[in-house]
């Protein structure tokens, strides 16, 4: 009897909302996994640098990776001298972690985000062009950005910027207005999350590597 009602029984629809739900708690999973993956990696790399290595050297190894896991179309470290011992024909350098090398100079960059910080935006600087149409305007190619600052104490070693979220797949695409559109589009709080952890590890790797610079000198 049970038997004959089960093979009658007609198929139970998942609505389509939990559908949705479901998709988004897997991609919610997987991107958690990428997360622990990046970190346990970046980890295993920052062990095998001495204090002899540059934060240049450490973000090639250990930050151009999570380009993938935020999924940012170009990962880049601005990297600034020290002001008190400058460069004598550069003050800044940009290195291109992950993804094409950005249009745009070292100093371009700098006193951009000189301009930034003199309108009060404090790291981390999310951007979208929707609502940062004047802050974006010297850059038509950015779509949304995600800069923090590489620092230390009062010491700045610089920035790193994300720039434009890598846009969703199709099947992606057409759950966004059902599901988290910001997520979706551009960089948050996860993602700036993970950027600021990057950032003071950099700032770290660079601050140990001057104070053995300088015991090295006497």
């Amino acid at each position: 009897m049970d038997h004959e009602w089960l093979s009658s029984s007609p198929l139970i629809a998942v609505p389509e909302a939990e559908e949705d739900y479901t998709d988004s708690y897997i991609e919610q999973i997987t991107q958690d996994f990428e997360e622990l993956t990046w970190f346990r990696e970046s980890h295993r790399f920052a062990d095998l640098y001495s204090v002899k290595a540059s934060a240049v050297d450490l973000a090639y190894a250990c930050v151009s990776p999570m380009a993938q896991v935020i999924r940012a179309e170009s990962l880049l470290f601005l990297e600034l001298q020290d002001q008190q011992n400058p460069q004598p024909i550069e003050t800044a350098r940009v290195h291109s972690l992950a993804g094409p090398p950005f249009p745009a100079a070292a100093w371009q960059l700098e006193l951009w985000i000189q301009h930034l910080s003199e309108r009060g935006q404090v790291s981390p600087i999310l951007l979208d062009r929707s609502c940062d149409e004047a802050e974006l305007k010297r850059f038509p190619n950015i779509r949304n950005c995600m800069l923090t600052v590489v620092a230390k104490g009062e010491r700045n070693y610089g920035w790193l910027i994300a720039i434009n979220k890598a846009l969703p797949d199709e099947a992606a695409f057409q759950r966004i207005d059902r599901i988290d559109p910001w997520n979706e589009l551009r960089f948050g709080t996860f993602e700036g999350g993970l950027l600021t952890t990057a950032a003071n590890m950099l700032a770290s790797q660079a601050s140990n590597s001057e104070s053995f610079a300088a015991q090295e000198e006497l």
